[in-house]
């Protein structure tokens, strides 16, 4: 199952400014794509751009939702290809590795990590959001870019909250300095990693590392629920080395994921 998985998304295109409207006005609801946790929205009807930087429809594969008091949600993409649904409602558990059910509601807030039957395209979307008292506080379309193995991949996982600051950007020369904190100052999840690899495939892996800086984040959904986040790969520097002296046995990398 893929919430087992340590999940890494592209970019979050919808967190960037303006990307959430009330539908059939201008209104920019922030409150959605802020990061904060400590705003949320009681829209239920809203509009999403998801035209990528050519104005051309972006693909969307994951939908993530955090909220308090929500009945249930639709999805109807727009400009691109594939369908949508309406009436979805968050489920109270989810399955494990181990087959033992979590609790998608923590703290009081409700998490849904929902991977669509078929990737859809779409240059907009609609949303709804269905309960008499309900408050939005994350909405997330995401691609999936890679997947790690969290029950068998790893030797080292280990997660912390930590009051951490910035992200990082890189600007047209191909220079990259970290930025002021998204969503302000609070503590956030900041985790190291050592993963196995066999093949070509870390090369890929580091390819891939390099072209998304900064992502979209599941540490592992079906244990965790609430640590989906807009993360970053905060360090300059990859340590790598074989498993063994036979070299056949591949290899390992260590790196960090911290949240924006």
């Amino acid at each position: 199952m893929i919430l087992h998985n340590s999940l890494f998304f592209k970019n979050v295109l919808n967190y960037e400014p303006g990307r959430i409207v009330r539908a059939g006005t201008s209104d920019v609801v922030a409150e959605m794509s802020d990061n904060k946790y400590r705003t949320y929205s009681r829209e239920g009807h809203v509009v999403i751009d998801m035209r990528d930087a050519g104005g051309n429809a972006s693909r969307i594969t994951h939908i993530f939702i955090k909220g308090i008091d929500l009945d249930n949600y639709g999805f109807n993409p727009q400009g691109g290809s594939g369908t949508g649904f309406t009436g979805r409602s968050i489920p109270t558990e989810v399955t494990n590795y181990e087959g033992t059910d979590v609790r998608t509601t923590i703290s009081g807030f409700q998490h849904d990590l929902y991977e669509l039957p078929n990737p859809v395209t779409a240059t907009s979307v609609e949303m709804d959001f269905a309960g008499a008292d309900r408050k939005v506080f994350a909405v997330m379309l995401l691609d999936l870019g890679w997947q790690l193995l969290a029950n068998s991949q790893f030797t080292q996982m280990e997660f912390n909250k930590v009051d951490r600051t910035g992200d990082l950007i890189e600007n047209p020369t191909g220079r990259t300095r970290r930025g002021p904190p998204f969503a302000g100052a609070r503590f956030k999840w900041e985790g190291l990693y050592t993963a196995i690899f066999q093949g070509t495939t870390l090369a890929a892996f580091h390819k891939w590392i390099e072209e998304n800086l900064n992502f979209a984040f599941a540490l592992e959904f079906s244990r965790y629920p609430a640590r989906v986040f807009p993360a970053t790969f905060p360090a300059f520097r990859l340590p790598n080395g074989y498993r063994t002296l036979v070299k056949s046995n591949g290899e390992w990398t260590q790196f960090r994921v911290a949240e924006r």
